[in-house]
């Protein structure tokens, strides 16, 4: 299960307590249950959905949210209420901003300016972190590898032991005579050798 709509943005109020961290599935939102799932237990199901409504309506905080949960009540498709917070966060101007925010960061960051307190690999992955993080907040302007490549080279680029690795990397995949294309993990994986 997937609590993308909330980490993404705590404009619908987020989660009171703690719950497991579904950040992991591969499912986009599959919270009250994969919107394709074949029901082979009826009465499993409905006490599923029953027990996962009562979870969303008492915990969520924002009016939206709890607009959304109300809508349901009949129905109690968690499914559906899942993927309808989803969209609103995914539309949300929090996200919008907060979205702006990484971005803002990711393009005005150089390492070489003094400004990281840290080791050159915990800047190197903290920058993947935030891509990753900009994507999941923002899938419809997501940074490609190509993007993210380019932009972490940017902001190594006066960093004597780093600025040469991704050229190193591309004339010798070149003189093989292999594709240069690279992935940001791969360059990132470089970057940390």
């Amino acid at each position: 299960m997937r609590l993308q709509a909330l980490s993404r943005s705590q404009q619908l109020g987020g989660l009171q307590g703690s719950l497991y961290d579904y950040s992991q599935s591969p499912k986009p939102y599959s919270f009250g249950g994969d919107p394709s799932y074949v029901v082979t237990d009826e009465d499993f199901h409905k006490a599923q959905q029953k027990f996962l409504y009562k979870v969303l309506r008492d915990n969520m905080l924002h009016h939206k949210a709890k607009s959304i949960v109300k809508s349901y009540a009949k129905t109690k498709d968690t499914a559906l209420i899942w993927q309808k917070i989803c969209e609103t966060c995914d539309k949300s101007m929090s996200t919008s901003l907060n979205g702006n925010a990484i971005l803002g960061w990711l393009t005005g960051t150089r390492l070489d300016n003094g400004k990281w307190n840290r080791s050159q690999g915990e800047c190197i992955t903290f920058y993947e972190d935030k891509i990753n993080k900009f994507n999941e907040m923002c899938p419809d302007l997501e940074i490609n590898d190509m993007q993210g490549v380019r932009m972490l080279q940017n902001s190594i680029a006066n960093v004597p032991n780093l600025a040469n690795v991704l050229i190193l990397y591309r004339q010798t995949k070149a003189s093989a005579g292999l594709p240069d294309k690279i992935t940001l993990h791969q360059f990132v994986a470089l970057l940390s050798q």
